[in-house]
């Protein structure tokens, strides 16, 4: 697990063990212990999280006085489930054939610069949303 600092609001990035290398369960508690109270974003990388797995990141989270501002993965299930719990998202993607120290050095692409559009609201029957590329509503 990699600490960062974040660039905008010092918001500080929390990136979890790729899933072959440590279990984010058993590392999270140690990682959580060295910071301050304040924002975080938690990178998850590979790990496919559903609602009850980010439901338990966050419990961890808050009782270390931190308050998640972002989730990012690159799996779009975990996105999907942290978007459901009303989390800020950033999708990344990454290559599947880079070794995982090639992944920390690679800069990742945020759902702005890809073709997958996130809308989160409501979509009522007459009204219009396009994009160039997918939608997930």
């Amino acid at each position: 697990m990699k600490l960062m600092k974040g660039e905008a609001l010092d918001i500080k990035t929390i990136r979890l063990p790729l899933k072959r290398e440590a279990d984010w369960k058993r590392s999270l508690p140690l990682i959580l212990k060295e910071l301050k109270p304040g924002a975080i974003r938690v990178d998850c990388q590979d790990w496919l999280l559903c609602c009850r797995d980010l439901k338990e990141l966050q419990s961890m989270a808050e009782k270390a006085n931190l308050k998640i501002k972002i989730i990012q993965s690159s799996v779009s299930e975990t996105i999907i489930s942290a978007a459901a719990l009303g989390h800020q998202t950033d999708i990344t993607f990454r290559p599947s054939n880079l070794q995982s120290s090639e992944l920390a050095t690679e800069t990742p692409q945020t759902n702005a610069d890809s073709k997958l559009l996130f809308h989160k609201g409501t979509l009522r029957a007459g009204e219009d949303l396009s994009s160039e590329g997918d939608v997930l509503l």
